[in-house]
């Protein structure tokens, strides 16, 4: 592929904004991260579902993210959202092809489309499943980059006060 891929800082969308109370899931860290890498899988086949998950999620990169605002007003946890992300970078058409299809799969498989942020591209997209989960695509159309975000929902899980 004529793209390059690299994991870039997790920008959770697990703390909303505005809204009047977060969403928090029981769901197990292992199940979490399956699920967030297998999302991003769909839109970009180069990526490893199976990864491990990181020995230190809270560093750059983070892959935890805090989904409650602590007293120095950055976002801490738990409960968590987990997230992982990816830089593309020169698409050629085959790869936009397979975004595409990645997005349709995911449509099939209970995910819904919506807008993303206040952006106006065309090339931007967002789709969300009833659990929380949601897959991110963002385009830089000046610099001809893609960004990739794959997000789980704020969730509590056996040990998640460790970190």
């Amino acid at each position: 592929m004529g793209s390059a891929l690299a994991m870039v800082a997790g920008t959770a969308a697990c703390y909303n904004y505005g809204e009047p109370e977060v969403v928090i899931r029981d769901m197990s860290l292992d199940a979490t991260w399956r699920t967030v890498n297998a999302n991003l899988h769909e839109l970009v086949p180069d990526w490893d579902a199976n990864r491990p998950f990181p020995e230190h999620p809270l560093d750059w990169p983070a892959t935890l993210v805090g989904c409650e605002i602590g007293d120095d007003s950055r976002l801490t946890g738990p409960p968590w959202s987990v997230s992982v992300e990816t830089e593309l970078i020169d698409l050629e058409q085959s790869e936009l092809a397979d975004i595409d299809r990645g997005l349709d799969a995911l449509a099939a498989q209970g995910y819904v489309s919506g807008k993303v942020g206040s952006s106006e591209s065309t090339e931007d997209r967002h789709v969300e499943n009833g659990e929380g989960f949601s897959v991110h695509l963002r385009a830089d159309e000046q610099s001809g980059t893609y960004q990739v975000v794959s997000v789980s929902p704020c969730i509590r899980f056996d040990g998640d006060d460790k970190y």
